[in-house]
């Protein structure tokens, strides 16, 4: 049994129950499986398959096509849309091969609310289709959890068998501690029920929580309600169990055990909790650890992390180039690029040349390479010598770095490098409000001659909060924190990668919490020496100020896992020549040669050789002597007074004969030998109690050649004989190459022979065999670990702002049929990537994906799709190698093959259409403001427009509680253009007569609060379609916030534009003739209190309905009514105005 929707028989709506599992065998693609149950109600139900696939059911039984169903088990999750109970029984599965249903089309999700990567075999990220899901799309969520997800119910990956990253939007509503306190809960279909996943970061600007959790499930984010006993909660929310009772531990905080990373580093956080500042502007710390970690002042792996931009150092030392962009900056260890992805490490390349980025003054717009949430990082000053940084986030909370009021520098939060700035610290955030925080740095520049002569330390020493800014001023917050360091740490480092020697040699040993100067409360650090001279924090302790002094409230202590302590002694170890235990080398290793030269130098069993060679060379020399110029031939035999010229090769051979490797992959060296006779033997190298090394017997290796290593060497000399002197050069060229070695080339432990020479290289092998002989293979595929081929590695896009993307367009069927589809899919003029193209219905592809390139275009075409009301057609794009290069023109249509020519009273065609001929932009988008900002409205009248039918041009103006969300007032200004106008309305009214004063000038808003915040839209309305696509209204909405009056930003929102695109009935047009004179048309309506019953059934007593009639004649209108339908307690009404 199902039970849904807080049935009495599963009060906490648990979703244990919620998940069917079914067994399919032998799956056939060409048929579909029939559902069917009993439910105790009419209620529509949501049926899940498989965690993916969505279908609405309004009777017991739906037909899912075998596209949404795979061999073995399956899942059905059943879900109840309204959150009425409901009860499930009798679910039955058969097969059938009547026409599936088709599964709903669910909204994408917006990446401000939710964000999936999955992790790849090399460590980078891909993103996968995610989704935004209403109540009954998912499992039930049981009362012990209460959900704060942003924009959705829950959200759903795409991803499936593989563990991916998500970061979830929640409330922004929720205070900083219950943004600490939120989880993300991910549905595991194995125990049909929500797993809490470990939350690894939570990013408090955009407040969103990130996780790892697995791939093709849902998700969400929940605070966990903790009542003394669920059940009770469940039925007696109001019990005073509900009321906690004190604990001897409130106050204190605690920290959980350490968790592993994706890295496989131990992490702890113990945050640091602190007095609540004026609208959650505090400032969060948090004393955190990681096994990776380094050298800290709060001890080694431990930090308290500060804000800051800086200069990024690993593309060099910057050089701080006064006419060109050099640097590259981080914000808090993100990689920031200028508009269109401009960095200073990657010019532009333009042929064989690039164009590297000028350095501009005045403010410059940075961006994050990627994008969590509204963001603006702005660069402000003209030279490194004077620049200061501004982000300001979307609830236009400032940040400034390097200055206190985005104006003037602040000199104690920037680090120098001589005239060049290389880091801005945080040094105030301020909130809309003009609450602010203060942050205060110390330098210590005094250091004696030495390593840290003209050093320089920097670290955070104060936060000040609560303090204020306004037109009067500047107001010190009460509430400080204050770091108490000292100076000295043992293993302080000193770095230079900035461009200045950075000494960081403090420990913090208090932080101190104080409210008007007196002492609040304080945490100690316990700093202790540790292994290898590292300081160690053995605990931390939180201290209160008492009437009788500092009183100590709760301690933490920290145990560590690591290398015992180390002690060492002084002994010494003689060393042989060689290893006893190897045995005597045999005769037979060496030829004659060697075994004659044994007394005089013994071999090594850890490396001998034996090499032969030879060498040769000739002379020829001319000379001159007086005393034999007049006999005609005189031997002489010297060299003086002779010019020489000699030539001399040599050529060597050197073959190892003993060498230790280890060749069985046991860990332990072997002795490997060759005898004179060229047969390979090893002796394995065996380790006897825990320490001594002895050698087993001789074991073969089967491999013919020798392990040797060829050289030769080429010398010229011409030189000149005098009687007293020598003169000459000599040229000489050598050359070595190992004609086979040794080599563990696929890492299984086991040698390899690599053989070299002619041309080619070539690996052999290595595999043991069950006698323990080496024996050696061209192929690895009979070794522990097999070499395989894989595909040549692609270059990664050089533009990270392009990201490979699927485009989906869809038709809906208006009504039953069979249809036909036509297009031609074509790459356009001087694009040369390739695309992939297909077209499908609901789940089973009409046309499967085919590639489309630049040489050969595709026509997309197919008849006789039978189609049912509510089918869906999807015309996929889709990029096939890189997503570079792929500009597609693809214009596909559907057309009914009968009964489809029926056009509405302005000429569209409500049946056969094609993209271009539907395409329209309109959407019910808004634009967020303050209330009290000042907003200037460019209306971007369309030009050369004639009104069809009398138009309403509407601006709805809807108020929001800042804090709670709820709308505190709604306003609406009209503005009309009749038909036949061609002039576009300026003056907009509400109900009441009031214009919206900000059309055309900057001005404020009418609102109830100062303090609120402002929703603008924007939609056309008509009594009937016209041609929608011929109106283009284009408002241009600037925004100024007061603090910052010379700075706007300017919106651009989309229109929504009301289109009656459904059908429902259609008798054709009628056609008069006759005389001129009047002529009315009416609808002759009856009235049905069971029909009505049911439209208005959704709706409040005394809401309305309207519906219009309209005669239009040359594709404009001749009259029109409205029919006002209001809802009663017994009797719906109907009123007809004109």
């Amino acid at each position: 049994m199902v039970l849904l929707g807080g049935h009495p028989s599963d009060a906490l709506n648990k979703p244990v129950d919620d998940v069917v599992e079914f067994e399919v065998l032998n799956l056939d693609m060409t048929q579909s499986a029939r559902i069917s149950f009993h439910k105790s109600t009419s209620e529509t139900v949501g049926l899940t398959i498989n965690g993916q696939h969505f279908f609405e059911v309004d009777g017991t039984s739906a037909v899912v096509p075998s596209a949404c169903l795979m061999e073995g088990t399956n899942t059905l999750l059943f879900a109840s849309p309204l959150g009425h109970p409901v009860a499930i029984l009798d679910v039955q599965f058969d097969v059938t091969v009547a026409k599936a249903n088709g599964a709903s089309v669910l909204n994408s999700a917006l990446e401000s609310n939710f964000i999936a990567n999955a992790f790849e075999s090399d460590n980078a990220r891909s993103s996968d289709l995610s989704f935004a899901l209403k109540s009954h799309q998912t499992a039930a969520i049981p009362l012990s959890l209460s959900n704060v997800t942003r924009g959705a119910t829950a959200y759903r990956s795409a991803a499936s068998d593989k563990v991916i990253t998500v970061k979830i939007g929640v409330q922004r509503t929720l205070g900083q501690s219950q943004l600490r306190e939120a989880q993300v809960m991910y549905f595991d279909y194995t125990s049909h029920s929500w797993q809490k996943a470990f939350v690894k970061g939570v990013d408090h600007e955009n407040f969103m929580v990130e996780a790892d959790v697995p791939g093709g499930t849902d998700y969400f984010a929940a605070l966990i309600k903790t009542p003394e006993m669920p059940e009770a909660a469940a039925f007696m929310p109001t019990a005073i169990s509900d009321l906690e009772p004190k604990t001897p531990a409130e106050g204190i905080t605690l920290i959980q055990p350490p968790t592993a990373n994706q890295q496989g580093d131990a992490n702890v956080s113990y945050p640091l909790s602190l007095p609540p500042g004026r609208q959650g502007m505090a400032p969060q710390l948090a004393l955190s650890y990681s096994s990776s970690g380094g050298e800290s002042w709060c001890g080694y792996g431990w930090n308290i992390a500060t804000q800051s931009i800086s200069v990024d150092t690993r593309w060099g030392v910057p050089t701080f180039d006064q006419n060109l962009e050099t640097e590259v900056y981080s914000l808090d260890g993100q990689s920031l690029h200028g508009q269109n992805g401009d960095k200073a490490n990657r010019p532009k390349i333009n042929g064989n040349s690039y164009d590297p980025a000028i350095r501009e003054p005045g403010p410059q717009n940075f961006f994050t390479r990627t994008q969590g949430g509204y963001r603006t990082i702005v660069r402000y000053g003209d030279t490194p010598g004077n620049y200061y940084w501004v982000v300001t986030d979307a609830n236009q909370t400032k940040f400034y770095y390097g200055t206190k009021d985005g104006k003037v520098a602040d000199l104690q939060s920037e680090l120098r490098a001589g005239s060049n700035i290389t880091q801005w610290y945080l040094s105030r955030v301020e909130d809309k409000w003009g609450n602010v925080i203060d942050y205060t740095y110390t330098k210590d520049t005094q250091y004696p001659a030495g390593i840290r002569e003209n050093g320089t330390a920097m670290w955070l020493s104060k936060i000040t909060y609560t303090g204020f800014v306004d037109q009067a001023g500047y107001t010190p917050g009460k509430y400080t924190v204050e770091f108490v360091t000292s100076k000295g740490r043992v293993d302080d480092r000193i770095s230079m990668n900035k461009g200045l020697k950075l000494i960081d040699d403090r420990k913090l040993t208090d932080v101190v919490i104080k409210y008007d100067n007196q002492e609040v409360k304080r945490f100690k650090l316990d700093l202790q020496a540790g292994y290898f001279n590292k300081t160690k924090l053995a605990g931390i302790s939180e201290w209160h100020e008492g009437a009788t002094g500092s009183e100590k409230f709760y301690e933490h202590t920290f145990d560590y896992y690591g290398s015992n302590e180390l002690t060492y002694t002084e002994k010494t170890i003689a060393i042989d020549h060689r290893n006893a235990d190897a045995g005597t080398i045999p005769d037979e290793m060496d030829g004659w040669l060697g075994r004659a030269m044994r007394g005089t130098i013994p071999p090594s069993v850890l490396s001998s050789s034996s090499t032969v060679g030879w060498k040769g060379g000739r002379r020829y020399g001319v000379g001159y002597d007086s005393d034999y110029s007049t006999i005609p031939f005189a031997p002489k035999f010297d060299n003086l007074n002779t010019l020489g010229y000699q030539y001399s090769r040599g050529d060597n051979l050197s073959i190892t004969k003993h060498q230790m490797l280890d060749v069985n992959g046991d860990g332990i060296p072997d002795i490997v030998m060759e005898f004179a006779t060229g047969t390979k033997m090893y002796r394995p190298g065996i380790i006897l109690g825990t320490s001594d090394l002895t050698f087993g017997e001789f074991t073969p290796i089967k491999y013919n050649g020798s392990f040797a290593t060829h050289s030769s060497s080429n010398q010229l000399t011409l030189d000149w004989t005098g009687k007293v002197d020598f003169r000459g050069i000599s040229l000489t060229n050598s050359h070595s190459a190992p004609l086979r070695s040794f080599a563990d080339y696929n890492s299984d432990g086991v040698l390899d022979v690599l053989e070299q020479g002619f041309g080619k290289v070539q690996v052999r092998f290595g595999r043991i065999g069950d006698d323990g002989a080496l024996h050696f293979e061209s192929s690895s595929e009979n070794t522990l670990n097999p070499v395989l081929k894989g595909q040549e590695v692609s270059s990664a896009p050089s533009d990270i702002n392009k990201e490979p993307i699927e485009i989906v367009r869809y038709w809906k069927a208006p009504k039953d049929g069979t249809v036909s589809i036509s297009g031609t899919a074509s790459c356009v003029s001087g694009a040369e990537g390739t695309v992939k193209v297909a077209v499908q219905k609901n789940g089973v592809f009409e046309l499967p994906f085919t590639q489309v390139t630049s040489s050969s275009a595709l026509n997309m075409a197919k008849s006789n799709i039978s189609v049912t009301k509510g089918d869906i057609l999807m015309f996929r794009t889709h990029y096939n190698i890189d997503g570079y290069e792929d500009f597609i023109s693809w214009n596909p249509a559907v057309t009914y093959t009968s009964g489809a020519s029926i056009k509405d009273g302005a000429g569209n065609a409500y049946f056969n259409t094609s993209y271009s001929s539907g395409f329209l932009v309109s959407s019910p988008s808004t634009v967020l403001v303050n209330a009290d900002d000042e907003i200037e409205l460019d209306l971007g009248a369309p030009t050369g427009y004639t009104a069809k039918s009398d138009l309403h041009f509407v601006i709805r103006q809807m108020e929001l509680d800042a804090t709670t969300g709820d709308v505190i007032d709604e306003k609406r200004y009209v503005g009309v253009m009749t038909q036949g106008n061609n002039t576009f309305p300026t003056s907009f009214l509400d109900a009441n007569g009031a214009s919206a004063t900000f059309i055309g000038q900057k001005d404020g808003m009418n609102v109830v609060d100062p303090n609120s915040q402002v929703l603008l839209s924007f939609e056309v309305l008509s009594t009937s379609n016209i041609n929608w696509q011929d109106l283009q209204w284009r408002p241009v909405l600037r925004v100024t916030n007061p603090n910052c009056p010379d700075v706007s930003v300017s919106q651009y929102p989309v229109v929504d534009k009301v289109v009656y695109n459904e059908l429902l009935e259609n008798d054709g047009y009628q056609s008069y003739s006759g005389s001129t004179g009047t002529l009315e048309a009416f609808a002759d309506i009856s009235i049905n209190q069971a029909d009505l019953g049911d439209l208005m059934q959704d709706f409040s007593v005394g809401e309305e309905v309207v519906a219009y009639l309209t005669t239009k004649s040359g594709g404009k209108t001749l009259s029109e009514k409205a029919i006002v339908i209001t809802k009663k307690i017994s009797g719906h009404t109907i009123e007809y105005k004109t």
